[in-house]
């Protein structure tokens, strides 16, 4: 609640509660306004903004990538196809991009079978777009990049979802989902359920960010992921747990920590008591 209204009127004035609520709030202030009265077709735009913050970050890291596009040029006309695609010669990183949202309280009162509806569109496509591309890779030679026996699934939401990953999927609300997709798919090509992720449009800021100023590869840190997940001592529900245990520290995007500068900045004027804490945001 605090999150969703960190500003409280008093005498016809704002007054700030803290700062780091005020700053979690405006993470998504205007994707909740926006989203408010019609979610259906504010997401249908939405989608596409989502894909291109993701492009964003991913060339600010440097990182070598396969987009959407070019997949499809060497694809099937009618193939899936993932948003993005990591190449290496020791994995490939399978991504989507996915503009959705459960409701926090939805997690906990939906029963498994409304869970699973919702995230059939996200999750679950994901993982079958992954299998589809995978399988093209396997089966053309000449094809944009080599198949790797080690791959990965990363689906990206904007908010966390608190979905886990491809292990947690299968052995609760996905099951009957993630074994439909097994079932359409040779074991040649299928990647694990351990190697499947879903993090939030934040941890993978992070984990690009960090990636470029550390001088590591994607792939070494959910290759790192997956090993402590096999330790129930080590495992950890959110991504952002794996991040800081590889890294020590996270490094966050330069670029987006300008723009909600720049935001931060332009709110000042109107917010009382915020000015006085800005400096706190560039500790």
């Amino acid at each position: 609640p605090l999150i969703e209204n960190p500003l409280i009127k008093y005498n016809d004035k704002f007054l700030l509660l803290h700062t780091q609520l005020t700053l979690a709030s405006l993470q998504t202030f205007i994707y909740d306004l926006l989203r408010r009265d019609d979610p259906e077709k504010f997401m249908d735009s939405f989608g596409s903004i989502f894909e291109n913050l993701v492009k964003d970050i991913f060339d600010e890291s440097k990182i070598r990538y396969i987009d959407e596009q070019s997949l499809k040029k060497h694809l099937p006309q009618e193939n899936k196809v993932v948003d993005f695609l990591i190449p290496h010669e020791a994995a490939n990183i399978f991504i989507d991009a996915k503009g959705v949202e459960i409701h926090e309280r939805g997690m906990v009162t939906l029963s498994h079978s409304e869970i699973s509806g919702r995230i059939k569109n996200s999750v679950l496509k994901t993982i079958e777009q992954a299998h589809a591309v995978n399988r093209e890779i396997l089966n053309s030679p000449k094809f944009i990049t080599d198949f790797k026996s080690e791959s990965y699934i990363l689906c990206i939401t904007y908010k966390n979802l608190m979905l886990g990953n491809g292990t947690f999927l299968e052995k609760s609300y996905a099951t009957d989902g993630v074994s439909k997709i097994r079932k359409n798919h040779d074991d040649a090509y299928q990647i694990p359920d351990s190697h499947i992720f879903c993090i939030s449009i934040e941890e993978f800021e992070y984990l690009m960010s960090s990636c470029k100023e550390h001088g590591r590869q994607p792939y070494e840190v959910l290759r790192y992921a997956v090993e402590m997940n096999r330790t129930p001592s080590q495992t950890v529900f959110l991504f952002i747990q794996h991040l800081e245990k590889f890294f020590g520290q996270v490094t966050k995007s330069e670029m987006i920590r300008k723009t909600g500068l720049d935001l931060l900045e332009r709110m000042t004027e109107n917010i009382p008591g915020l000015k006085q804490n800005v400096n706190l945001v560039n500790e």
